[in-house]
């Protein structure tokens, strides 16, 4: 049932990520909205401990091999935005649009730091996004990823009272 309930808020994301990353390639660019970090963010702030950091890794690998910058630094970042994402959400109030936006746009700046920051460590410039894309990008991701947390909320909100109702009408 788990796997079931994964894979129905996986799948979409996917489908996203690659129409994302198909029509930014067809114009030249890199895409601003990542369907994988918003998947990461979910999982990160509603999963259980380890389940941001695996959806991470998960994400981070695919999104390696459709083709990004050095093979395993999308995988790295998205673990790191899974379990900062995990810490961070269980000091905020869950459930919230405002929490949700500011997760998900907090973790698209983290993602931009560590790609910095292992770029330094490495003595290499990745080609990082400029601020003005990387502002693009903050909202972009924020606003998709409240929207699309507060649609999954609701949507099993919605199965979870039918299932009590059915239940007490025994």
């Amino acid at each position: 049932m788990r796997l079931l309930k994964l894979l129905a808020i996986a799948v979409p994301f996917l489908l996203l990520a690659l129409a994302v990353d198909t029509l930014a390639a067809t114009a030249g660019k890199r895409p601003i909205l990542d369907p994988f970090l918003i998947l990461t963010v979910w999982h990160g702030a509603s999963g259980r401990k380890a389940d941001g950091m695996i959806i991470g890794a998960l994400a981070g690998l695919l999104q390696d091999c459709l083709g990004s910058m050095v093979f395993g630094m999308r995988l790295l970042s998205k673990v790191v935005v899974g379990y900062v994402t995990m810490l961070v959400s269980a000091q905020l109030v869950p459930g919230q649009l405002a929490t949700d936006a500011l997760l998900v746009a907090g973790a698209t700046v983290l993602e931009v730091i560590v790609v910095a920051c292992a770029g330094l460590l490495l003595g290499q410039h990745f080609g990082g996004l400029s601020l003005g894309e990387i502002a693009t990008s903050v909202v972009a991701n924020g606003l998709v990823g409240a929207m699309g947390f507060w649609v999954v909320r609701h949507f099993s909100r919605g199965r979870d009272r039918q299932g009590a109702h059915a239940a007490r009408g025994r």
